[in-house]
């Protein structure tokens, strides 16, 4: 899998994405949207602004981390990741200096609304400091200072399971929580192990926790101030659509309102073939990003028995419903990212309205997604010869699987 991917998506993502991530992509946060990012890297080069860090006296931090999200990836203990910069394909934070100042640059700031976050550790103080990107380009206009102050901090941690994924005797293999001020994503934290924790000042969060094959969660709690320590109740996930099919008749793809490079398909007319579906967007930048490498499976598996489908899934606010209309909407990706190579296999668009999973709260890009249970993108499924769901593709296991298919005319 590549929203998440932790830190692997985002080092992907932010080449196009607003809504930094430290876990996996989630389609809640299209904004990680290559053209926004792009366009407002084009338009605001090199614009500094100045961040002070100061402690609860008032007095100026020294080598503070400082990032627009933090979070954990794995089980790395309390050492954080700071979305800061991309330094050698690694996220580095900004550090502040003797003065307590750090400068960070406009282009590095992703969403119209956010949350600065800064720690120093070993002191155990942490801030958070709401801003938006009007805020951080009027302070490089204005050469004012951004000021985040410090606070004693929490370790805020706890669990999560998904008893559904028990009942089909799957396992929660990975999962992420997120922590959320006033709608602001400013704390993220993946693991294998099902665990998450956080180091946060005093207040309300909103953690939203979820999985590859888990739906959702959502729970909202307070930081007194003088806490040091919070265990939550262990939050469980419902299993997903996805969960649930393996192994069972794939759906067919809902809502096609239109068909690229092929006449109308079905499923059943692939029977007898391996089917991989590409559920991605023109929107997403690790869609676009890893296409190439969605052609390579192509070019060498396609006389091996093995069809690719996409399957488009549009923003809300459009309606991709023809090929003339998709090509516009990947023209930037097929010069920039493509080396001016088209698709090479069919492609399904399909109505992206909203449609509510089942038994859950939260939705999906349309019908076909919610059939699925696709809740990031890109998003890969397999299906074998005889129709049934394979699972999620991995690609270093199942490319195994199609080299020791016979070659076909």
């Amino acid at each position: 899998m590549t929203r998440h991917l932790g830190l692997r998506f985002v080092l992907t993502a932010l080449l196009a994405v607003p809504g930094i991530g430290f876990g996996e992509p989630t389609e809640e946060q299209p904004s990680v949207e290559k053209s926004e990012k792009n366009d407002a890297a084009k338009e605001e080069p090199k614009q500094p602004f100045t961040v002070l860090v100061v402690d609860p006296d008032g007095n100026l931090v020294a080598d503070a981390l400082v990032g627009e999200v933090a979070g954990r990836e794995g089980e790395a203990g309390s050492d954080w990741i700071f979305a800061g910069f991309i330094e050698s394909g690694k996220w580095r934070p900004f550090v502040t200096d003797a003065s307590g100042k750090t400068q960070m640059f406009a282009e590095n700031i992703s969403r119209e609304s956010l949350a600065l976050v800064a720690r120093k550790a070993s002191r155990k103080l942490v801030g958070i400091k709401p801003v938006s990107r009007k805020d951080v380009v009027a302070a490089f206009n204005n050469k004012s200072v951004i000021v985040i102050s410090l606070e004693p901090e929490c370790r805020v941690h706890g669990r999560l399971q998904s008893i559904g994924l028990e009942n089909l005797n799957r396992t929660l293999t990975w999962a992420n929580a997120n922590l959320e001020v006033d709608g602001r994503r400013v704390f993220e934290c993946n693991s294998s192990k099902q665990e998450f924790e956080f180091f946060v000042p005093h207040g309300t969060y909103l953690i939203e926790a979820y999985g590859r094959d888990a739906y959702f969660t959502h729970r909202t709690f307070t930081v007194p101030a003088g806490s040091t320590d919070i265990e939550l109740e262990v939050l469980d996930l419902p299993a997903s659509a996805m969960a649930k099919l393996v192994g069972k008749p794939a759906p067919e793809i809902a809502d096609v309102m239109a068909w690229k490079n092929s006449k109308p398909l079905t499923l059943a007319d692939l029977r007898g073939q391996y089917v991989l579906l590409e559920f991605f967007g023109h929107w997403c930048g690790p869609c676009v990003h890893r296409m190439p490498d969605l052609f390579a499976i192509h070019d060498k598996f396609a006389k091996r028995g093995v069809a690719i489908i996409g399957v488009h899934i549009g923003l809300e606010d459009e309606n991709i419903d023809s090929t003339e209309k998709l090509d516009a909407a990947l023209a930037e990706s097929r010069k920039e990212l493509w080396g001016g190579r088209d698709l090479p296999f069919p492609v399904a668009m399909v109505n992206s309205q909203r449609k509510k999973h089942s038994n859950v709260e939260q939705t999906g890009r349309g019908q076909a997604a919610v059939d699925y249970g696709v809740q990031f993108y890109p998003s890969q499924v397999l299906i074998d010869p005889e129709g049934k769901v394979v699972g999620w593709f991995d690609e270093k296991e199942h490319v195994k699987l199609f080299e020791e298919l016979p070659k076909t005319e």
